[in-house]
């Protein structure tokens, strides 16, 4: 199906290399889904949920986003310098990570009310210094198109992560299984894509210097004055959401909404980010044609519209029965917030792959306005829906004020490459 939408050209080509085998390492999490679902309670992905998302919002700014950068030099002894600094960068701040835990990691988590993933607080560290080499090298085998071996290390995260975590189960972790299962998939995926990356690396490590990452750091610093911040609020929303659900619903809601979330986010996993990962390539080869810019945002925002509509539309009509099915009658409201959340998470699986455009105008600074109203609403929806003791009334009100901030979101990534403040920051 994807096959006859997308045309074939070298973009379209790329994607499907990178969808092959995202696919596949999403087709692992799905079979593997309602196993886990069964082995494990609500309350387990609960306490899982927060883990993964204090992880995520920790390690996101792991190399203060210069991983973006290697994409944009013209000679690739530059590039390779970026790669430098952005290693450099994420041991640093990783060693950063494991001190600050060490010493307040207790405290932090009793204020969020999650003492239940204390044991496991340390393995945010290793999670941070395996998504930093991930990120990294993800853009350096973009910038060479080796979509395929992206594609590679995709399904050995995806297999790693579910085959551990049930392994785990039965050495009787319970929630510390799921933990565990996803700091391996996470180291999977961060050694492939160094092993595929050793070959360049001994060609052009004697062109890496401690100057020229130097006059690099400085050159792309907006990348951490400004996409960092962004960055750090777009993932920082799921941490509060979670704890706010934690909170208000308690552990079994909280892993009720992950569950529900993962299998939503699914689509933009399978597409959506390779989309994205072959979009961020290609704009940056058409910069600074303004036209060229919009008509292959316009194209991409056709595409996944044409296929989020029986994606979404599943769900939006049989999302109880269906959850109830795959996963076990416990999971049954899951299937309900799944109906109230589908039409926010469909305009977001749209809208997610072109958000790259404003690295490439260097306006990266405006989406910290963004980030900032995005992490609000959700707050808020919350808060509200804790005020009047409903999870579902908390939901409608995320899902419905989502979807007037994304359809403007639309229309103004459309615009950014015409903007006249694109360009500011070199």
């Amino acid at each position: 199906m994807i096959n006859k939408i997308l045309p074939k050209t070298e973009f379209s080509k790329n994607v499907l290399n990178v969808v092959g085998g995202t696919a596949v390492s999403q087709l692992i999490t799905i079979a593997l889904s309602p196993v886990l679902s069964r082995l494990y309670s609500p309350d387990d992905f609960g306490v899982y949920s927060i883990f993964i998302t204090l992880a995520a919002t920790t390690a996101v700014i792991s190399t203060f986003r210069y991983e973006f950068a290697i994409m944009l030099p013209k000679e690739e002894e530059e590039a390779v310098n970026v790669v430098a600094l952005s290693f450099f960068i994420n041991l640093l701040y990783t060693f950063f990570t494991l001190l600050v835990f060490l010493i307040g990691g207790k405290p932090f988590l009793h204020l969020i009310h999650s003492d239940a993933i204390q044991p496991y607080i340390l393995l945010v560290a290793v999670y941070v210094l395996f998504f930093g080499a991930m990120g990294t090298l993800n853009y350096w085998l973009s910038r060479v198109k080796m979509f395929r071996e992206l594609s590679y290390g995709k399904v050995a995260q995806s297999a790693g992560t579910a085959l551990f975590s049930i392994i785990f189960f039965y050495f009787g972790y319970n929630h510390g299984g799921l933990i565990a299962g996803a700091v391996i998939g996470q180291a999977c995926i961060g050694l492939m894509y160094i092993f595929y990356f050793r070959k360049d690396w001994l060609r052009l490590k004697m062109k890496v210097s401690r100057e020229k990452m130097k006059v690099l750091f400085n050159r792309y610093i907006h990348f951490l004055t400004f996409n960092t911040p962004h960055a750090l609020l777009n993932v920082g929303q799921d941490l509060v959401v979670a704890a706010l659900i934690n909170f208000y619903f308690g552990t079994a809601a909280a892993g009720l909404y992950f569950l529900t979330y993962r299998i939503l986010r699914l689509p933009a996993g399978v597409i959506g980010a390779s989309t994205a990962q072959v979009f961020y390539q290609r704009v940056s080869e058409l910069h600074p044609d303004v036209k060229a810019m919009q008509h292959q945002i316009l194209k991409v925002y056709k595409q996944l519209f044409v296929l989020s509509i029986p994606i979404f539309g599943v769900l939006l009509i049989g999302g109880p029965l269906l959850f109830s099915f795959a996963f076990g009658e416990k999971w049954y409201d899951a299937g309900v917030y799944a109906q109230i959340l589908s039409p926010s998470l469909m305009l977001a699986f749209i809208l997610a792959p072109v958000t790259a455009i404003t690295v490439v105008v260097r306006m990266q600074h405006y989406s910290i306005l963004f980030g900032v109203a995005d992490i609000l609403l959700r707050t808020a929806s919350i808060l509200i829906g804790g005020y009047y003791h409903s999870i579902y009334f908390a939901l409608y009100c995320l899902s419905g004020s989502s979807c007037l901030f994304l359809i403007y979101a639309l229309y103004w990534f459309y615009h950014v490459p015409a903007s006249e403040k694109a360009g500011q920051y070199h």
